[in-house]
């Protein structure tokens, strides 16, 4: 296999960049013309489907796709026996088991949903060769070692391994005191990590528990906030780079730069815009390179934020941020019963200019008349100063928006597991079962506001 990779790497290493995006687009429709036709006999749901372009077939997601497993995946892998081996590697902690040579994985997202991620070995040298150039080009050691913290071990990342690249997995659901040894062992040249764990690496580092100099660290799983980036650039004392990547695809890395760039050469993106100035949107993705697991105008949910070009010259799409997931952007009703919604990042924003003291926070739409705000603020400082600035910023943000007759309830920091994705803000008010645990009078610090005189 690791020929195959060396091989596959020098192809797409020596194809030439595009230099217009006029080029780029003739370049997209050849493949996906050419893709299309292989899923015309190869998969079954698109066999159904009478089309001529893109364009005709429909607009799936998650729910859509696992409905229909055996009929999309090319390779005739039964949904139930894939779903076995996965979570039996959840529990083994063992994810070198395979089915018919795919590689199984299981992701759980930050919906909580089951998806099934399916790679074969052309899929799997295909990924290592776009992770070669987007994330380690150029190797500056011949034993590059790269450290990976994941919440599961998979095939797929095993085959970054090679004569050239050192790779060991660090398992987020084992103590972490032990992890912070086992690295400074290592001392890796490349740190891949979700921001939460880089985050306290940054304050062990600063602390001289952690004892690491890495060329360049990558945030993955998780949203990157500003705040956090900064606190992580300035301990490590470096640009921090993102993967955005999920069970879908390996949808964009950042330049030398840091500026996120989406895939083009490797995916199609449509947008579906979420505001008039047509600054947010969904990506609709299609993946004309992967042949095992069809992702064809797959409508993810994450709400991204376009950018402006990027001084590295690239004509690749530029993402300002990855703002969070639809389903917690924040809804209400004004007196006149019209609804309106709250971005993620407008929420962000009020925070970040209300206290620079906040560590972190997590902000819950309980419902359409309450939410919940734990904060973590720097011990030396007032936290009851704090959290009134906190207070006064959100409820201006709410009151902007002409929104009336909301609840604003404080409740205990809860540290995050490391091993699940965290999300500072959240909208549960769908979620009943949740509501009744964030509302819980344990719970509970005090009631700042209540309806009656919260405007």
């Amino acid at each position: 296999m690791i020929i195959k990779i060396i091989i596959e790497i020098i192809k797409l290493m020596f194809v030439p960049g595009f230099t217009s995006r006029r080029a780029l687009h003739k370049y997209q429709k050849k493949k996906i013309k050419k893709h299309l036709e292989y899923l015309r006999i190869k998969s079954e749901f698109y066999k159904g489907i009478g089309f001529s372009n893109l364009e005709e077939l429909p607009v799936i997601n998650k729910k859509i796709m696992m409905d229909n497993f055996e009929a999309l995946n090319t390779a005739g892998i039964n949904r139930s026996e894939a779903e076995t081996l996965a979570i039996e590697s959840e529990k083994s902690r063992d994810f070198t088991p395979q089915i018919n040579g795919i590689t199984i994985g299981l992701s759980s997202g930050t919906s909580g949903n089951k998806s099934i991620f399916l790679a074969s070995e052309k899929d799997r040298i295909k990924y290592v060769a776009a992770i070669f150039k987007k994330v380690l080009f150029p190797l500056k050691h011949i034993n590059t070692k790269v450290a990976l913290f994941f919440r599961a071990n998979s095939n797929l990342y095993e085959s970054v391994g090679s004569v050239f690249i050192k790779f060991k997995y660090f398992d987020l659901t084992k103590d972490l005191s032990s992890q912070i040894i086992g690295l400074n062992s290592f001392n890796p040249h490349i740190l891949v990590a979700p921001p939460t764990l880089l985050n306290i690496l940054a304050l062990k580092q600063n602390e001289g528990i952690l004892d690491i100099n890495p060329d360049k660290i990558i945030s993955v799983a998780e949203v990157l906030e500003d705040d956090v980036k900064m606190r992580i650039e300035n301990s490590f004392s470096q640009t921090i780079h993102q993967l955005y990547q999920c069970t879908e695809g390996f949808l964009a890395s950042t330049c030398k730069y840091g500026n996120l760039h989406l895939h083009e050469e490797f995916i199609y993106f449509e947008k579906k815009w979420l505001d008039k100035d047509k600054r947010r949107f969904h990506p609709v993705i299609t993946d004309f390179t992967r042949t095992t697991q069809a992702i064809v105008r797959y409508e993810l949910n994450d709400i991204l934020q376009i950018g402006s070009k990027c001084k590295c010259g690239s004509i690749y799409t530029v993402i300002e941020s990855i703002e969070g997931r639809s389903d917690d952007i924040f809804k209400f009703e004004k007196d006149d019963g019209k609804e309106v919604i709250v971005f993620p990042d407008q929420i962000r924003n009020a925070i970040i200019i209300a206290s620079k003291y906040v560590q972190n926070y997590r902000v819950i739409q309980i419902n359409k008349n309450r939410i919940t705000i734990s904060l973590l603020i720097e011990v030396e400082n007032n936290y009851l100063k704090e959290k009134e600035k906190v207070l006064k910023e959100l409820k201006g943000l709410i009151e902007s928006k002409g929104i009336h007759n909301v609840e604003l309830i404080f409740v205990k920091w809860d540290q995050p597991k490391l091993y699940k994705k965290f999300r500072r803000i959240i909208n549960m008010s769908n979620r009943k079962s949740e509501e009744m645990k964030y509302t819980s009078s344990s719970e509970l610090e005090f009631t700042i506001v209540n309806k009656k005189n919260f405007i």
